[in-house]
Formats: structure tokens, sequence, C-alpha cells
């Protein structure tokens, strides 16, 4: 891999623990509805935009009881993000810090809505290292399609084939490599299959590793 003009971070799951935090009070706001919840539904969300889960939450498990879950969700992460915040990924700061010392742009292209991305950053003191915010609500079509990591780097003023994409979901790693981006897969909660491994270059254990790697190559 040659030096990159810059690296684009995922947020949720990558840099921020929202997507144990989520699956959490997912599991809490269905369990205190009394409503069964298909195996995987939640981990098929992973990496997605709001609207589109929406969507897959209706199909699997019909209009009333989607919206019930939404709601009552919402509520339930809210409060528990209000007490006890969202953690950062362990190396996050030692990989951005190293980042901005060897004077790599850095930027977020998440599936998150802005107001909530801008907020969780500010929250974790990471706001500074990234100039370049790209949101789920800012594109038309949501990851896998590679319109958000394309957006990202016209902002940046970089050629995607230029850019190291650091992802921890499916959906995310499609697509970078959609996007004609290098990536590098962090997994999260959700263990990579055969398909996405085949798709990164690299598959790191945590963000400490991605650091030593992307520090081996600048």
């Amino acid at each position: 891999m040659h030096r990159p003009s810059a690296v684009i971070f995922d947020m949720d799951g990558l840099l921020m623990d929202t997507e144990r935090v989520a699956l959490e009070t997912f599991s809490e706001a269905a369990d205190g509805l009394g409503i069964a919840v298909p195996a995987g539904l939640y981990e098929s969300l992973i990496g997605r935009t709001w609207r589109t889960n929406q969507v897959q939450m209706r199909e699997a498990l019909g209009a009333d009881a989607a919206e019930a879950i939404s709601a009552a969700w919402d509520r339930t992460f809210e409060a528990r993000v209000a007490v006890d915040g969202i953690p950062k990924k362990s190396g996050a700061d030692a990989l951005l810090e190293m980042l901005s010392r060897r004077g790599v742009p850095t930027a977020v292209a998440t599936s998150n809505a802005r107001r909530y991305a801008v907020a969780q950053l500010r929250d974790a003191d990471l706001l500074d290292y990234f100039p370049v915010i790209t949101a789920g609500d800012e594109v038309d079509c949501g990851k896998p399609a590679p319109d958000i990591f394309l957006a990202t780097a016209r902002r940046l003023e970089a050629r995607p084939a230029a850019c190291v994409v650091l992802e921890d979901s499916e959906p995310g790693v499609a697509a970078a490599a959609a996007a004609g981006m290098r990536v590098i897969m962090v997994p999260d909660l959700v263990a990579p299959s055969s398909e996405a491994a085949a798709r990164a270059e690299r598959v790191c254990p945590s963000l400490i590793e991605a650091r030593a790697f992307l520090e081996s190559i600048l």
C-alpha cells in the first residue's frame, strides 16, 4: 500500500463504541414492549442509514411493531447516552494524533445523521480532527453504495484511489471498495464474512493494530 493522500473514518463501531450501546438499548426497547425480534435483525442494521433501517424493520416486524420499537429505542438510547455517554474505541486518540503529526488529512463518512455525528465527535473531543464530515442524511444512497465515500473524497480534493478507509461494517467495506478506495477493516460486533475480508487490504482486530499498519506506510 502506497502512502495515502487522506484517511477516511467510519464513526459508529469504528471510532465510537456506539453499536454495543445501540444493541443493548434496542434489546431493552423490544423486551419492554414484549415484541419478539428475529435473530440477527439488529446486526443487519449495522452500517446503514436510519431510513434504510426503518424499511428493514418494517419488513421484518410489520409497520406498527417497527414504529413502536423505533420510538422506544430512540428514547432508551438517548437516556443511556445522557447518563453514560458513548465510549471511544481503544486506540482512537493515538491513531488520530499520529495521522495529525504526519500531516495526513482525515475525514469522517458516517451513516449517522450529521447532527448526531457532530455531537458525538464533539463530546468525544475528536471533532477538531475532522474538518470534513459527510453524513448519511447528505447523500442519496447510503452504504453499501459508494456515494458517501465519493462525496468525502471530493470534499477532501483527493482522488478516491489515493484514499484509505477504516470501516467496521460489511456495508461500509463494500461501499469503500465500490468507490475505488483501499479499505482497512476493523470488525466490531460482527465477524467479517469471507467476502468482506477479501475486499479489505487488511483486517485489524483493533485501531491499535490499524495505527501500527498505517504508520508503517507513512
